[in-house]
């Protein structure tokens, strides 16, 4: 990851945050009180150009940032699930040996019973 993409993903940090939402949303609320009682004359109601502008200048660049590292969170999912994909592939081929040792040693396991219980059915002379 070079340095661009990790301040893509440190801007997405910042702006994706409920936070910055709250400082956007109460700037808004003060702008637009400030030109309702007439502390902000330069600006104007009901459109506020001046509002707009101010909001809508660092959208632009924000929004391609956001875009990058979204890309780049999604190649890291995608590295994550084949990782998860090849371990995955690994653990069944180990339970398969495991269950092949399993029937094999079942099997030997039941000869061996055979073989005792025959040599029970059988008397043992002693001489």
């Amino acid at each position: 990851m070079n340095g661009l993409d990790r301040l893509a993903l440190r801007i997405n940090d910042l702006c994706g945050s409920m936070v910055t939402f709250l400082i956007v949303a109460a700037y808004e609320v003060i702008w637009v009180t400030f030109v309702g009682i007439g502390l902000f004359k330069f600006d104007s109601l009901p459109n506020l150009p001046l509002l707009l502008v101010i909001l809508n200048l660092p959208q632009l660049p924000l929004m391609f940032a956001l875009m990058v590292s979204g890309n780049m969170l999604s190649r890291h999912s995608e590295l994550r699930a084949e990782a998860d994909f090849q371990v995955n592939q690994k653990a069944e081929a180990q339970i398969e040996k495991l269950l092949e040792i399993n029937q094999f040693q079942t099997e030997q396991i039941l000869s061996i019973m055979k073989r005792l219980e025959g040599s029970k059915a059988e008397p043992v002379i002693s001489a």
